[in-house]
């Protein structure tokens, strides 16, 4: 059985991987950019209008260094400026605006400056969604200085904090990417509880990435168990009779569940695309009969 392999895994050897892991970490804390920039008109716990403001002149394409710190300092100065939202931002700055500097002197004191606004963080607000974006952000940090022992504990301490799903999947994935032994199979297992734990609807993607370390590992029992969970909890146990039964298509609150399950994304990866096809090949026989009827 292998245990170091996997849908996850990637080489981490060269600065080139460990930078674009680490900038992953940090981007997924940042929220879509929604319109153009915005001035900091920001409330205390508003980060989708503290991305806003950053995002253009510290992660866009022509952003610089210089843009970057500008906004710091105008951050820096804000009432606000010592609220956790307001401090994660800046942190997030800083590590930007140091991958702008890289290749100078002022790199490592701005990710310094970024370290400790982290660590200021986690100790503020224990134990809270605020703590786990920090570790998160520490954990992009030794990501970036190529020690995945250290990022694998800081995200075990993001998931502890506050279970949300991106610092669930980067711990999954830092644990496939270290190889250990026994790794990938807590990899498996954290997606596992993960989909099993997830709300309406489930998190599809937690159940495929499961089902895919538990096969790159070849423990066909314990992927083809796990399918069979996720089939009875999502329906598709049972999808695949119906869609060819007749009459499937004469409920159509029915039908419009169906399809909303198989024919998702990832559960077509899961399961393949059959029931989704025979849903919806049912659904346009039935509407052509009633337009020969008519």
């Amino acid at each position: 059985m292998r245990d170091s392999a996997g849908p996850d895994a990637d080489p981490l050897g060269d600065s080139g991987m460990r930078l674009l892991l680490a900038l992953s970490i940090i981007a997924f804390s940042i929220p879509a950019y929604r319109s153009q920039a915005q001035s900091l008109d920001c409330n205390e716990h508003d980060n989708e209008c503290l991305a806003d403001s950053a995002r253009p002149v510290c992660f866009e394409t022509d952003a610089t260094a210089e843009s970057c710190l500008g906004w710091i300092r105008r951050a820096e100065s804000h009432p606000l400026a010592r609220t956790p939202e307001w401090r994660l931002a800046v942190a997030d700055a800083y590590f930007l605006a140091a991958e702008l500097t890289r290749f100078d002197d002022r790199a490592e004191q701005l990710r310094e400056q970024s370290r400790s606004i982290f660590q200021y963080v986690v100790s503020a607000t224990p134990d809270s969604e605020y703590a786990a974006r920090a570790y998160s952000g520490l954990a992009a940090l030794a990501a970036l200085a190529g020690n995945t022992d250290e990022q694998t504990s800081l995200l075990r301490d993001a998931v502890r904090s506050y279970p949300r799903s991106g610092s669930i999947f980067f711990l999954g994935r830092a644990l496939a990417n270290r190889g250990g032994d026994g790794d990938a199979m807590e990899a498996a297992a954290l997606y596992r509880d993960a989909f099993l734990d997830s709300s309406d609807p489930p998190d599809w993607a937690f159940a495929q990435r499961a089902i895919a370390l538990y096969a790159a590992m070849d423990d066909h029992d314990r992927a083809s168990d796990f399918r069979n969970e996720v089939a009875a909890i999502s329906g598709m146990d049972v999808f695949a009779d119906e869609v060819r039964s007749v009459g499937f298509a004469d409920d159509l609150n029915r039908a419009k569940t169906v399809l909303e399950t198989a024919c998702n994304r990832i559960v077509a990866v899961i399961f393949g695309p059959g029931t989704c096809d025979e849903a919806l090949e049912s659904i346009v026989l039935a509407t052509r009969s009633s337009t020969d009827v008519s």
